[in-house]
């Protein structure tokens, strides 16, 4: 199984990887990364999580590291990484979908939550500071 450099980069203590991830840009010429982790009030329809994630993913340069749905929880964490830019337009993507699709009147679980979207924290990886 081949992994594209960029997930190398992040993953490189993990054995065992179970998500395809979509192509950016190569490790080397990329002089910035931030990582970003939104967590979605939705874990049980998993349509509706892609439904959701495709929002990510249809933004150039945003790569999707992973999908991890829990349904007791009834939410999803998704880890997406690239350049400030993409990165920040595909969390817009995925948090523009969420509050389309994510039914909050209806919604149960174990964990606390806002909203359809609670956190989406950005972290800074290569080249760029948390003031940036």
């Amino acid at each position: 199984m081949e992994f594209h450099p960029l997930l190398m980069h992040f993953m490189a203590d993990v054995s065992v990887l179970t998500f395809k991830v979509r192509l950016v840009s190569p490790y080397h010429m990329v002089s910035t990364i931030v990582e970003c982790v939104p967590n979605i009030s939705e874990g049980r329809d998993l349509e509706k999580v892609e439904t959701i994630v495709n929002a990510a993913r249809a933004v150039a340069g945003c790569a999707v590291l992973g999908v991890e749905p829990d349904a007791d929880y009834n939410r999803t964490v998704i880890t997406l990484a690239g350049e400030p830019g993409p990165v920040q337009e595909g969390a817009f993507q995925l948090i523009k979908a969420a509050s389309e699709h994510i039914d909050m009147s209806t919604h149960k679980g174990e964990h606390p939550r806002m909203g359809a979207v609670d956190v989406c924290p950005f972290v800074p990886l290569k080249g760029v500071t948390m003031d940036d």
